[in-house]
């Protein structure tokens, strides 16, 4: 399993969120290889043996990393 943090790549949005990334045998299997932005639910291609979970970063951390990160 791994987590980091991602950009969504939607021009409308570029907000970040926490992205999980696990072997596909825990994931939902027509849901493979797709990674989905929680706030907009844009979705690209990830890979296709893995499954990933996308999760909302907390607004508090959003705002830091916007300052910190970019």
């Amino acid at each position: 399993m791994a987590i980091r943090l991602e950009r969504c790549p939607n021009p409308e949005c570029t907000r970040q969120y926490i992205l999980e990334q696990f072997s596909s045998a825990f994931g939902d299997k027509k849901e493979r290889g797709r990674i989905r932005c929680p706030y907009c639910g844009g979705s690209r291609e990830g890979n296709a043996a893995s499954a990933y979970r996308s999760r909302p970063l907390p607004a508090h951390f959003e705002e830091w990393t916007d300052l910190y990160l970019s």
